[in-house]
Order: structure tokens, then sequence, then C-alpha cells
């Protein structure tokens, strides 16, 4: 069993590209390999380990930081549609999760996406959407979401095979107020 460890949860910033993408670059072969062909890992993988500029700009991307200083954890989310940019009133989108492995079960993708659903909440978003890849569906049916139909293709239309997950912060009112 691992000993008590100490991290931090902070609000992402721009210079932190290089030690996400790092995090993503380690963590994401870690967990897709043998849940996925390397052909399409091959192609997958340059496209998803690439921390974005602009979640990382817009106080809705958190890391994790250990008590030894690199960032051990991230996540975020945003109102636009990955890949397309496009929004939908009172949606939001749950956005690069990664947690390196030497760091699983310390409760940190447990705190990202608390403060994930929280904000999102707090700025009126009614539903999240987790475009889950294989073997993340728990993680996010642990928080209530479900299953919803397929992932959403990836940039260029590449299909990283997985489940779109739903979770309902807040009903839609009916009713008119007075």
């Amino acid at each position: 069993m691992n000993a008590e460890r100490s991290w931090s949860l902070r609000t992402a910033r721009p210079e932190d590209a290089e030690a996400v993408s790092n995090l993503l670059a380690r963590s994401y072969p870690l967990l897709w390999t043998g849940r996925y062909e390397p052909a399409l890992l091959d192609t997958v993988l340059p496209l998803v380990t690439r921390a974005n500029p602009r979640l990382l700009a817009s106080k809705r991307f958190f890391v994790a930081i250990s008590e030894e200083g690199p960032i051990v954890g991230c996540g975020g989310w945003s109102l636009e549609a990955p890949g397309t940019g496009e929004r939908a009133p009172g949606i939001g989108h749950i956005r690069h999760f990664a947690t390196d492995a030497d760091w699983v079960r310390h409760g940190i993708g447990r705190a990202i996406l608390s403060r994930c659903t929280a904000d999102a909440a707090a700025e009126g978003v009614r539903t999240l959407l987790a475009d889950s890849a294989k073997g993340a569906e728990a993680f996010y049916a642990a928080f209530g979401f479900v299953p919803q139909g397929p992932s959403a293709p990836l940039i260029g239309g590449v299909v990283l095979p997985g489940t779109m997950m739903k979770l309902v912060l807040q009903e839609e009112s009916s009713a008119i107020s007075a």
C-alpha cells in the first residue's frame, strides 16, 4: 500500500503546457495499451497528448501538484465541444483528464472532477458530457455520469472507441417564475 502522499490542486496556467503534455504522454499510453490496437494508438496519441493552450488559459482547467513539485494530475471542462468549438446552451464538456500512474488512487481525479462539476454548475451549466475512453467509464459512472452512446470523433474524424457519458447537474426548469 502507498504511504500517504501530499498534493495540492490549483488552476492551470499557460506556462504549465509542457508539464501537462508530459503527463498526458505518460498517462494515456499506459491506460490505453491493451484496450486499443497499436495502429490506432499510433494515430490517436499524437492528437491527444498535447496540452490545449486555450484550456490552460481558460481558468477551467486544473492541475494537481505533488509535494515534490511535478504535475501529477490534470483535467478541466469547457463550454466548447472538443474539436469543433461549438457551444450549446447549458452544456459543458469534461476535458483532458489524466493522473500519473504513480499517483492513482490518491483522490486526484475525484478532486478535479468535483471542482469541474461545482464550477460548471455555478456558471449555469445544466449538463456535462464526458467523452470517455475505454476503461474510464467506471470513473465517470462513480460520479453519476450515465452512458449516452459511442464517443465523438477526434480531430480529423479519427474515432477512439469509447462512450459518451452524461451528468445532469440541474434539471431544466419548465415553470415560469412570476
